[in-house]
C-alpha cells in the first residue's frame, strides 16, 4: 500500500508506532463473516469473542481488501473503528493523534482496522454496525449475541 498523505506527522509516527491499521496477526476473514462490498472493496467484520458477554472486552477486526482489478484510492479510519447500532459498547483501547488516512489500495491488496471495547449491553441479540472506510463511506451490519 502506498501512502500518499497522512494528517499530520503526529498522525503518521502514532500510526507506525502504535495505531496502524496494519496488522499482521489480525485473522483472516471468516466464512460467514459479515460482509459488505462497495466500488469493489470488500470489507469483512470478525468479533473476538464471537458472543461476548456483558461487562468483557470485544475485539472488532475490519479487513477491507480492494477487489478491482486496478488501484483504488481509499480514506480509512486509524486508532479505531466507527460503530453504530443498538449494541452498547463503552470506551475505546485505541487513542493517537490521527482519525483517517488517504491510501491507494493495489489490486489484492488489504488494509487491516482494529478496535476493542466493552459490551455494557444486557444479554439478548443485538446488530453492531462497523465503519472502517470514510471514502468510499461503507458500513457492515454484524449480528451480536451477548450471553
Amino acid at each position: 500500500m502506498r501512502l500518499t498523505h497522512l494528517i499530520t506527522v503526529t498522525s503518521a509516527l502514532a500510526a507506525v508506532l502504535g495505531c496502524s491499521t496494519g496488522d499482521p496477526a489480525a485473522p483472516a476473514a471468516a466464512a460467514g463473516a459479515p460482509q459488505a462490498t462497495i466500488q469493489g472493496l470488500e470489507q469483512t467484520v470478525q468479533l473476538f469473542p464471537a458472543e461476548p458477554s456483558q461487562g468483557e472486552q470485544l475485539r472488532i477486526v475490519s479487513v477491507v481488501v480492494n477487489k478491482n482489478a486496478a488501484s483504488t484510492d481509499v480514506v480509512s479510519r486509524i486508532c479505531g473503528l466507527d460503530t453504530g447500532g443498538d449494541l452498547v459498547l463503552a470506551g475505546s483501547a485505541f487513542m493517537c493523534a490521527g482519525y483517517s488516512m488517504y491510501a491507494e489500495l493495489a489490486p489484492g491488496e488489504s488494509v487491516t482496522g482494529n478496535d476493542v471495547r466493552v459490551v455494557t449491553s444486557a444479554p439478548g441479540n443485538y446488530t453492531l454496525r462497523v465503519r472502517h472506510l470514510l471514502v468510499p463511506d461503507a458500513w457492515v451490519e454484524v449480528p451480536v449475541v451477548v450471553r
